[in-house]
């Protein structure tokens, strides 16, 4: 006889807070820069969860947390 198998399956929600192709600010080499997201990367391990942002401009991978909406906003978390 054939053993029956069963999976589990946990739902997790992930919500970022940007959208590909939305435009955000970033600072690159010290300089603040404009640039649409291309690719969200999203890392979920037993330790928890992390977001990071690819733009079309630069291909450094930058944490959700360092991105802005604004060039102010930016400004003010340094």
């Amino acid at each position: 006889t054939a053993s029956k198998r069963t999976a589990k399956f946990i739902v997790m929600e992930i919500t970022t807070k940007y959208k590909i192709n939305e435009e955000v600010f970033i600072l690159i080499s010290g300089e603040v820069k404009k640039d649409k997201i291309r690719d969200i990367l999203i890392h979920v391990d037993k330790h928890g969860n992390s977001i990071e942002y690819v733009f079309w401009d630069y291909t450094s991978k930058i944490s959700e947390n360092k991105v802005f909406s604004s060039k102010e906003e930016l400004i003010k978390s340094l």
